[in-house]
């Protein structure tokens, strides 16, 4: 009994973070609902448009983020009605109470997988933007600083090979937690491909802050420290998994 107290605590715990981030989640998507930056047309949108070289994801950048933010709340949310039924358990009800516990489980895991391939689908299409400061100038003869083609094959090679790392992210993440669920090859080479597709993203914009003109470089440094530092969280997290799978499990 005290075990498994110690571990509804720990997963009480674990999902306060994905809730006060879905309560601001909310508050934003109002926010913007109100200045009418939300449309319910963005799904006609992303379907009618989406062979047009995924410029579309650019454009609603603050949508996936979004997105992603509303289904880890929503994966918390469930998970404290998990452990409410575990809790509240009593013996006749049990046969019932385990199966929608299983139920519960599975939608939790599927809406947290969904929300981190979002998490970096708004990466990738967050480093290749052009910076505030270059926004509204008349620079349609050069490219702006944030475009992949400043590296030539290279830059092309990782547009691309980052966005399917960030998609292989989301069926990795689903593999994993609905069928295996435990650590094993798949949970090995999702946790290596979010460390390197940090990795990449960290230096794209640090490469597109020495582009851009001198006196914009702190402003443009100043933009990116948020995502910078959700970034490096990435890369701990990642890390961190994949030390745990090998050392400890």
């Amino acid at each position: 009994m005290p075990h498994d107290l110690f571990y509804q605590i720990d997963k009480l715990l674990a999902d306060i973070p994905a809730l006060s981030v879905g309560l601001l989640g909310f508050a934003t998507f109002t926010f913007f609902m109100i200045l009418k930056k939300v449309k319910l047309s963005v799904f006609l949108e992303i379907c009618a448009k989406a062979h047009s070289h995924f410029s579309l994801f650019r454009r609603r950048a603050p949508f996936l983020i979004l997105t992603s933010v509303l289904f880890l709340f929503f994966a918390a949310i469930l998970d404290l009605a998990r452990i409410s039924l575990l809790h509240d358990n009593t013996g006749p009800e049990r046969h019932v109470t385990k199966g929608v516990t299983h139920s519960l489980i599975t939608v939790r895991e599927g809406l947290s997988s969904a929300s981190a391939g979002l998490r970096f689908l708004y990466f990738w299409a967050f480093v290749s933007q052009p910076p505030l400061c270059e926004l509204g100038t008349d620079s349609f003869l050069r490219l702006h600083s944030g475009s992949w083609l400043h590296w030539g094959l290279t830059g092309r090679v990782l547009r691309w090979a980052t966005l399917t790392s960030s998609i292989a992210i989301l069926v990795l993440q689903a593999v994993w937690r609905l069928m295996t669920r435990q650590s094993g090859p798949v949970y090995d080479i999702e946790s290596s491909l979010e460390i390197s597709t940090s990795v990449v993203y960290i230096v794209k914009l640090f490469l597109n802050s020495l582009i851009v003109e001198q006196h914009c470089r702190r402003q443009t440094l100043w933009q990116y420290s948020a995502t910078l530092f959700a970034l490096l969280i990435n890369l701990g997290v990642g890390i961190g998994n994949l030390l745990l799978c090998e050392l400890f499990l």
